[in-house]
């Protein structure tokens, strides 16, 4: 089955470091039918294209057929296709620079990069993996992952909890001025406001006005 004869609202997620976080996304994602590609290195990388990934939970073990390789040339992307950042924060500009120039195909053909057309989402330790992420790619999400597991040996990810393998906060960024919560008015482009005697910053992020008790 081909992602284009899933329909218009299919995705496929490619999984750029099949460690602890990225293998128990695949893992789980693979195991719940949805197209998933794998991406590792070296032996870990053998071993899930040879024989599968192996999930050990507090409910058992559980061997997953997955879909795995070792290059971004190894993929056809497609604009169904989105990509999940899970490297170590040291090997993420390497991993972008990786992908952001490869080639995203359509019916007739190359329509792009996969910096201008595909989202990317950032689920790793550290608190620069959206800028660095933004300075590549136009769709960006940055991911707060709650999520207990360690990868130690080739093929394997140990997970602490099981169904429920952990959460995900995700949103855009930089995050729209709308989510803020703070009604803005429409200014013409150009024309500075005159600043008020009365106003103050509630937040670095926000300029709604401060208002008298």
């Amino acid at each position: 089955m081909t992602l284009e004869s899933l329909g218009d609202n299919a995705r496929r997620y490619v999984i750029v470091g099949a460690g602890a976080i990225g293998g128990t996304v695949g893992g789980v994602l693979a195991r719940g039918g949805i197209p998933t590609v794998l991406v590792a290195r070296g032996r870990h990388a053998e071993i899930l294209a040879a024989n599968g990934l192996t999930l050990t939970t507090p409910d058992g073990v559980f061997h997953t057929p997955v879909t795995a390789v070792s290059r971004p040339e190894d993929v056809r992307l497609t604009r169904h296709d989105v990509l999940i950042f899970t490297t170590k924060t040291q090997q993420l500009d390497a991993a972008l620079l990786e992908w952001v120039d490869q080639p995203v195909h359509g019916p007739d053909g190359v329509v792009g990069t996969a910096g201008d057309l595909l989202p990317v989402l950032t689920a790793l330790n550290g608190v620069v993996a959206e800028e660095k992420a933004l300075r590549y790619f136009r769709q960006v999400y940055g991911v707060c992952v709650w999520l207990p597991a360690v990868h130690l040996e080739p093929g394997e990810v140990i997970v602490r909890s099981w169904p429920v393998v952990g959460q995900f906060h995700i949103g855009r960024w930089p995050a729209p001025l709308r989510t803020c919560g703070c009604p803005r008015r429409a200014r013409r482009p150009g024309r500075r406001q005159p600043a008020s005697r009365s106003s103050t910053r509630a937040s670095p992020r926000c300029s709604r006005r401060a208002r008298p008790a």
